[in-house]
């Protein structure tokens, strides 16, 4: 995103909505700030959109989550400026089994087709 605008975030998510299978957001729920002035938006798209409380993570357990799994792979202070979206994904398929695509992967798999070299740097073979 090139800011924290409602404009930017708006083209965000229908980025997502648009790599995304059909069906696969069920709900949003994000924490308050400004940038999400867009979840009318949102809800036009038939999507429930929830605001968290405000200091309650647990709320927003996915994003906890995949931030925790995400640190597994790229140290707290990375620059995300630099990581791929590829490099995101991978990571994340990496760390735990999940469902993307109706295809169920899991560790071992995606490591026979993905090398990590690092904690911080993963090559994705082309």
């Amino acid at each position: 995103m090139p800011n924290r605008t409602s404009a930017a975030m708006q083209q965000a998510i229908q980025h997502l909505l648009h790599i995304l299978p059909p069906g696969a957001v069920r709900t949003m729920t994000a924490d308050r700030g400004k940038e999400f002035a867009c979840y009318t938006w949102v809800e036009q798209q038939g999507i429930p959109f929830y605001f968290a409380d405000a200091y309650a993570a647990w709320q927003r357990g996915s994003n906890e989550n995949s931030n925790g799994l995400l640190r597994e792979f790229f140290p707290k202070k990375t620059d995300f400026g630099t990581v791929t979206a590829d490099e995101l994904l991978r990571a994340l398929m990496l760390s735990q089994a999940c469902k993307f695509a109706g295809i169920r992967y899991t560790h071992k798999a995606l490591q026979s087709k993905t090398t990590v070299t690092t904690r911080k740097t993963l090559r994705i073979p082309t």
